[in-house]
């Protein structure tokens, strides 16, 4: 499912995500994307994100090479494999005082 929050503007922007669905008891998220329409190739951007949580991804967008898409995806199954080792120490430490275990 995927949902359209906000347009950017020139400046700052602050932008909440809202909760999506109503499952109670469980937490909540997803990844968030972020998608330049503008044709301008000279426009520059920074998004700063505050309390996400880097998680690895696979790009593959116009990589041809079989050799270089075999390390992408190996490299990839790595630092998944790392990730999810690390996700209930993470877990414990973002809601550590939050009451939302």
């Amino acid at each position: 499912m995927n949902k359209v929050v906000a347009t950017l503007k020139v400046g700052a922007n602050k932008i909440t995500i809202p909760k999506i669905w109503s499952t109670t008891g469980f937490e909540s998220g997803g990844a968030l994307y972020v998608q330049y329409t503008g044709a301008d190739a000279n426009d520059r951007y920074a998004v700063r994100v505050s309390g996400g949580a880097q998680v690895p991804i696979l790009d593959l967008y116009q990589v041809t090479d079989d050799g270089e898409r075999l390390a992408r995806t190996e490299n990839y199954v790595k630092e998944l494999t790392e990730y999810v080792n690390r996700m209930t120490q993470q877990h414990e430490q973002v809601h550590q005082n939050s009451g939302n275990r």
